[in-house]
């Protein structure tokens, strides 16, 4: 009997030593396809059919006009090392970009230059607000935004932090022969106008927005003193 205790002792020793099973970490990836001309309805229409699934935790579909033409733009948020799954449904109304084409691809995956966690660990004060933005860069400019971003101030991202802004991205694309900004974040806190007051009297956001705004070129719809335009949400899903 002293030997079947000991036994089951040592069983549930190693069972209480056993770490637990890791989750997998999770990377930020963005996807664009040009829109065939006519289909925007019928994306809207396909877009209340899609599910999440297979590597994909969760993620939105947007819109966004350039130059003219429409684009489609995907967020999706999957395990690490990302694979190229996207959202399917969409294929049959968008057309590939040239680079994506040459590559047997219908969604170009995007570059993602900059992610900040921000206030990932808060718990969300009210409903989690979306923002998905665009904007485009100078050439001569690249080079200078690139390096900010991989280098980001550390006072810039306490700010950040601080704003209840988390899961911050920046992804860059060569679209029709401009240099294109996709950004998408989300807001954590209970007044993002009074937040946003605050950030924007940092001393370290304000030369950083220096620096970047020098980098930019402002859409149509950036607003008053503004960088970004805005992007349509289709869906969203998590």
């Amino acid at each position: 009997m002293r030997f079947i205790l000991l036994g089951i002792a040592a069983l549930l020793s190693t069972a209480c030593s056993t770490k637990p099973v890791e989750k997998p970490a999770i990377c930020q990836t963005a996807y664009v396809a040009r829109v065939l001309p006519g289909n925007a309805d019928a994306i809207r229409t396909q877009c209340a059919k899609l599910e999440v699934s297979g590597t994909i935790h969760r993620g939105g579909v947007y819109l966004r006009e350039i130059n003219g033409e429409l684009y489609l733009f995907q967020y999706l948020e999957k395990n690490c090392p990302a694979d190229s799954e996207v959202f399917q449904g969409l294929e049959k109304w968008v057309e590939p970009l040239p680079v994506a084409a040459r590559n047997g691809r219908v969604f170009e995956p995007m570059e993602q230059i900059f992610y900040e966690a921000g206030a990932a660990e808060k718990t969300p004060e009210a409903d989690v607000m979306r923002i998905a933005m665009f904007t485009e860069l100078k050439p001569e400019k690249e080079a200078h935004y690139r390096l900010l971003h991989a280098n980001p101030w550390p006072d810039v991202v306490a700010a950040i932090k601080k704003a209840n802004f988390r899961h911050f991205s920046v992804f860059l694309e060569e679209i029709d022969g401009r240099i294109c900004l996709f950004g998408w974040l989300e807001y954590v806190g209970k007044d993002i106008s009074a937040d946003d007051a605050i950030n924007r009297k940092d001393p370290a956001s304000i030369r950083w927005w220096k620096e970047t705004d020098a980098c930019q070129i402002a859409p149509g719809d950036a607003g008053d003193g503004g960088m970004w335009g805005g992007m349509k949400e289709l869906f969203f899903a998590e």
